[in-house]
């Protein structure tokens, strides 16, 4: 749950003047270049503004789903987890999974695998895959 000031991504930015009125946009299914524009940048009082809360709503559809909603409502989170409609919901139909959810989340995680000759023909030539346990860790 991404917290905010405003009831969750409005369909238009603070102080457009396009004589519609801001309404809520109750739920996300992918983050177009549309959308983006729609996210304003840091205010006086914060830091990111809706433009940070959305790139963090893509990265967390990418596994699961987020939700944009005004934290000065009185009970938001149990509205939430009762399906309540609340904020703007971001969940996408396509998902990473296993390894590619950890490639492209473990940006930090540095290691070393060492195989043998035989190993390393398996893999580069045979195109097979290589059973193993850790025997040691380096840092």
């Amino acid at each position: 749950m991404l917290s905010t000031d405003v009831e969750g991504l409005l369909t238009s930015r603070p102080g457009a003047n396009n004589g519609n009125a801001r309404e809520v946009i109750p739920l996300v299914t992918e983050i177009t270049r549309d959308l983006r524009q729609l996210g304003a940048g840091p205010t006086k009082q914060g830091r990111g503004g809706m433009a940070t809360k959305l790139e963090a709503a893509e990265i967390a559809m990418q596994v699961g789903i987020a939700v944009i909603a005004s934290g000065r409502q009185a009970n938001v989170l149990s509205r939430i987890f009762r399906g309540e409609p609340t904020g703007t919901l971001f969940n996408s139909a396509t998902r990473l999974r296993g390894k590619k959810r950890w490639i492209a989340f473990a940006t930090n995680v540095r290691g070393r695998f060492v195989v043998n000759d035989g190993a390393r023909e398996a893999v580069l030539q045979g195109k097979a895959s290589l059973r193993w346990r850790l025997e040691s860790w380096e840092y």
